[in-house]
């Protein structure tokens, strides 16, 4: 909490010594999303929202203020377009953002579907169950490349963490998907690559453990959630 509100003011001060700060805006839209949500404070989104409008305003041909309205948008068919632009306009110097936001577009739509979908869980066409689609192949084609080209530059904790975020909530969306013969191996290789770079997480060996080659498993919470 006393971090957050530290980093809010920090930036409120760089703003105001430079009003066209975009940068700086686009991350206190996020800082105050953030604690928007630990106070339910519907204004801290509103001022969240303005930021991020205000930053593509300012710099529309920079990626970060459409990456903080991918956060702070109402609608998700909003949050969506922001993300896809922020993508799109992310250069290969900033591989990493770039990567944590492809990710978020494969996970971010499945999580909107499941929401909106009115099949039952046990069903095969479930989001949270179903093959991935042709354009869900391309996408996770192009996280599997960012991905790899990543893994040399895994030498800071900052960076070794980003990474094992990055491949564990890979892990657990293959968990569950059909068919098993394709995603269970996808899910261990994430969940290993988890381990590679962070071997104290101890949620990522339990999922790991659970895992069979059929995916064949009653066990859908891991104790220690």
């Amino acid at each position: 909490e006393n971090d957050s509100r530290s980093k809010e003011d920090d930036l409120r001060k760089a703003i105001e010594s430079r009003p066209s700060n975009a940068k700086a805006m686009s991350q206190l839209a996020s800082v105050l999303w953030e604690g928007s949500r630990r106070n339910n404070d519907p204004s801290l989104q509103e001022e969240a929202r303005s930021l991020a409008q205000r930053a593509i305003e300012i710099q529309p041909t920079k990626p970060f203020g459409y990456a903080a309205l991918s956060i702070v948008a109402k609608e998700w068919k909003d949050r969506r377009k922001a993300l896809t632009k922020a993508i799109d306009l992310t250069s290969d110097h900033f591989r990493m953002a770039r990567l944590g936001l492809l990710v978020r577009l494969l996970l971010e739509d499945r999580r909107e579907e499941t929401r909106t979908t009115a099949l039952g869980k046990g069903s095969s066409d479930h989001p949270n169950r179903r093959c991935l689609n042709l354009r869900e192949i391309q996408l996770y084609s192009r996280i599997q490349d960012e991905l790899k080209d990543s893994e040399d530059h895994a030498k800071d904790p900052e960076t070794k963490d980003f990474l094992a975020h990055q491949e564990f909530q890979l892990g657990l969306f293959f968990r569950k998907k059909y068919p098993a013969s394709a995603n269970i191996p996808r899910s261990k290789h994430h969940l290993q690559q988890t381990l590679r770079y962070n071997p104290n997480n101890e949620i990522a060996r339990f999922w790991l453990g659970t895992l069979t080659r059929d995916g064949d498993t009653a066990i859908s919470k891991c104790p220690a959630d």
